[in-house]
This record gives C-alpha cells, sequence and structure tokens, in this order.
C-alpha cells in the first residue's frame, strides 16, 4: 500500500485469491472506498511493490499463482486511470517478495524470488522514460534474498533482513545511489533476523515493524537513524498490532499507518497508525533514571509511583 496526499490506496494481495482490487482509505474520515477507475486493471497478484512519484503509483512484479511477473502499471491518481507503459531496456526477471524505493524521479528494485531462486540485483527504472537500468555497483553486495525491507533516506538506500532459502537475515546494509557502491556492512547490535516484515521512513528514520524469524510471528519497531547508524527501540505506548508478517505500512503526516498482515492462524484487515507524541513528564524522568542508574543512585527514594514505573 502506498499514501498520496491523505488517502492510502491497497491493490491486490492474496485474500484466499491472488486479487485485483483496488482499495482507498482516507485518513481523515477513516473510511474505506472502492475507487471508479478507467484503463485495463493489472492481474491479480501478491507479493508485488509499489512507489508513489508524483501523483502516480507505480507496481511491479509479483505472483499471480502461475507465474512471477516483471510489467510495469501505473495508477494515475490525477484521471484514476491504469496505463501499462511501453518499457524499455535491461527488464528485470519477474519476480515475487522484492523491494522497491526511489530516489528524485528513479525507482530502485532489489532482490526478490523467482520460482526457488533468490535474487540481489539491483536495478533502477527512469519513471520518464519508463527504461529500465541493470546497476553496476562496486563494493560487497548483498546477500541473495527476498521479503527485505528497502527504504531511501537522502542519496542512501537502507537495506534490513530478508530469507535467502535457509535463513531470516538481520544485516544493514547502505547503497549510495551517487556513487553507485555498496558501503561495508553495518557492524552493529541490529533487530533479530527477519522477513517478511514492513517498513517505512520518517524524517531521517527508517522504521520497521513485525515480520517472521522462522519460529514465531514478531510484533515489535525497531528504528534506524541514518545519520548515527544505530538501531534503537523507540518507546511506544497504546495497543498495537499482534505479531504478523506480510502486511504493509506507509507514511502520512509523520504518522505510519500500518494495514493486514497474516499472524500465523488468519489474514487480517485492521488498521494501525503510530504517531509520535510528546511523552509525558513522568516517563520522561523514567527513562532519565533507566539510562542514568549509577547518577540516580537509590531508587528508594523515590515516589511510589515513580519507582513502580522504573522497576517495570
Amino acid at each position: 500500500m502506498v499514501a498520496v496526499g491523505t488517502t492510502i490506496y491497497v491493490f491486490g494481495g492474496y485474500t484466499g485469491i491472488y486479487d485485483d482490487s483496488l482499495y482507498a482509505f482516507d485518513t481523515v474520515t477513516s473510511t474505506w472506498t472502492v475507487p471508479q477507475v478507467k484503463g485495463n486493471t493489472p492481474v491479480g497478484r501478491a507479493f508485488h511493490t509499489a512507489q508513489v512519484i508524483s501523483n502516480k503509483i507505480y507496481f511491479f512484479g509479483g505472483h499471480n499463482g502461475v507465474s512471477n511477473l516483471n510489467d510495469v502499471f501505473i495508477l494515475n491518481i490525477g484521471s484514476m486511470e491504469w496505463i501499462e507503459p511501453r518499457v524499455r531496456g535491461d527488464v528485470p526477471l519477474g519476480r515475487f517478495e522484492h523491494s522497491m524505493t526511489s530516489i528524485d524521479d528513479k525507482i530502485y528494485l532489489m532482490g526478490g524470488g523467482n520460482h526457488m531462486t533468490w535474487l540481489n540485483d539491483l536495478h533502477m527504472f527512469d519513471t520518464k522514460l519508463h527504461c529500465w537500468t541493470k546497476v553496476m555497483t562496486s563494493g560487497i553486495p548483498p546477500k541473495i534474498r527476498c521479503a527485505h525491507c528497502l527504504q531511501s533516506v537522502g542519496k542512501y538506500i537502507i537495506l534490513f533482513g530478508g530469507y535467502d532459502g535457509k535463513t531470516r537475515l538481520k544485516d544493514t546494509r547502505i547503497y549510495d545511489s551517487e556513487t553507485m557502491t555498496w558501503l561495508p556492512p553495518v557492524k552493529i547490535p541490529s533487530p533479530s533476523g527477519r522477513a517478511a516484515h514492513s517498513s517505512c521512513v520518517i524524517q531521517d528514520r527508517l522504521f520497521i515493524f513485525g515480520g517472521y524469524d522462522g519460529k514465531k510471528k514478531l510484533g515489535d519497531v525497531y528504528m534506524f537513524s541514518a545519520e548515527t547508524c544505530e538501531w534503537t527501540t523507540p518507546d511506544i505506548n497504546g495497543i498495537g498490532p499482534n505479531g504478523r508478517s506480510y502486511h504493509s505500512c506507509c507514511v502520512i503526516d509523520k504518522k505510519m499507518y500500518l494495514f493486514g498482515g497474516y499472524d500465523g492462524t488468519s489474514r487480517s484487515s485492521d488498521m494501525y497508525v503510530l504517531e509520535q507524541a510528546m511523552p509525558s513528564l513522568s516517563r520522561l524522568c523514567v527513562n532519565y533514571i533507566k539510562n542514568n542508574r549509577t547518577k540516580v543512585g537509590n531508587i528508594q527514594r523515590l515516589p511510589s509511583e515513580l519507582k513502580s514505573l522504573v522497576e517495570n
């Protein structure tokens, strides 16, 4: 799913069938609608990707139950029309569970699966020329993988996790789009290995949620700073989603919207919102005490309410 203005668009997915439906969620009124769209609807699919550039949504690939697809479709939000452009260049192999992101008017596509083959190739799609280029990179490329996340922050593209056919990965890799170089692996403490998680960028921070670690569905949130190259766990209040994989998320006005997914038993159609709020004074005190225990000393002297929060 992707956001255009204050509206979220969801296309396709697996609902027991490979769906070709398009839905719109108005985040102002919290209502779902089925938009009327002109043009030829793409064949139903799941495990595809979407990216927004200049009021247009670009969809690529996925699996339709029979084939791994490598087609490009554009949904023009201004005219509400489906367009299948004539593309040229070095078109990527059909694939599923790949990831896409964009820098300016260029879309970057990396990895995914083709039958039982996992990929680590990097492609760029010029949205003005409708032309594909296979990017010849320098540096050590990431391992082959599918179901990873890929997000851009400035000139950098950040990759995390995925599945290589054997292991749920937990490596963090950064690609410099100006020098066309994969930087050395980020050797820092990271979230646990996972695949089929969701991701989004708020300001210069990459957020990930959930996924599957090979044993259980996860429901945790991690944040990666592109400036410090550090992973942290943000302090989150409220009742969040249960553990899940194969869900989607996007950002509107610094709020992370999360939809759908599979919890190991059933497919979900719920929508959650994670937004940044000013923490309370007591929460600020608790965070300081937990991070500075040696300075604080004996917590038995704290007020009972604050002491209880620190101990928990």
